[in-house]
């Protein structure tokens, strides 16, 4: 019995110190290609060297010692992609996976999203509303201003954006009004537009970002 027990602590121990020398790199190469957009990075002679969705070659930030990667994707022009994905450690060593996802189509219409993961018996785990606190468009207005009545476009030209940090582990959170600045400035009228009622929400958009601190004991973010 006890031969049983040390032999399955030994294993834990192992697999462990196993999951710690795993890179982002090496976390990245086994996300759902879903999750990273099917994007792809390889190492020729000494550059890190990725593929746009546009069939170019395009260049990552690979930075290893801070567990971080970054793909920004210009397509052919219309639109752009960038991806951010981030090793996190928890206290025990173990990690956690963060991925920020942000579209953006001809300046107009805008999609971004943020997941976390954990990495288990080789398979992936979505811990996202374990480890981060939910926000809404009015955590991002001055108080005292309500949030407005919406149609459902606008928040196809709008997101709330996650800027994963290459240094250090605070996350900042914005609200990115992407085609809501036409509407305001009168370039766009391809919709109804009311321009006084967009022009006052950007108008009373908080302009510092919502900052996300990082704690590795209780394995989750706090909104500062």
């Amino acid at each position: 019995m006890k031969k049983v027990i040390l032999s399955t602590i030994i294993i834990v121990i192992a697999t462990s110190l196993f999951a710690q020398k795993m890179t982002v790199l090496d976390y990245f190469e086994k996300l759902p290609k879903d999750v990273r957009f099917a994007y792809e990075i390889e190492n020729i002679e000494g550059d890190w060297v990725s593929q746009s969705n546009a069939d170019y070659e395009i260049k990552p930030v690979v930075d290893i010692i801070n567990g971080y990667i970054e793909i920004y994707d210009e397509g052919t022009g219309g639109g752009t992609v960038k991806l951010q994905v981030v090793l996190y450690r928890k206290k025990d060593g173990s990690a956690l996976i963060a991925v920020s996802k942000t579209e953006a189509e001809g300046g107009v219409f805008i999609n971004s999203v943020v997941k976390f993961f954990e990495y288990k018996n080789k398979k992936w785990i979505d811990v996202t509303y374990k480890v981060i606190p939910e926000l809404s468009y009015s955590d991002f207005l001055k108080k005292g201003f309500d949030m407005p009545d919406f149609p459902e476009d606008y928040y196809e030209m709008s997101a709330i954006s996650y800027n994963l940090p290459q240094h250090g582990t605070t996350i900042e959170v914005s609200l990115n009004a992407g085609g809501l600045y036409s509407i305001c400035s009168g370039d766009f009228d391809a919709l109804p537009a009311d321009k006084k009622l967009v022009c006052d929400f950007i108008n009373n958009l908080i302009k510092q970002p919502i900052k996300l601190t990082w704690d590795k004991t209780n394995r989750k973010f706090y909104q500062k």
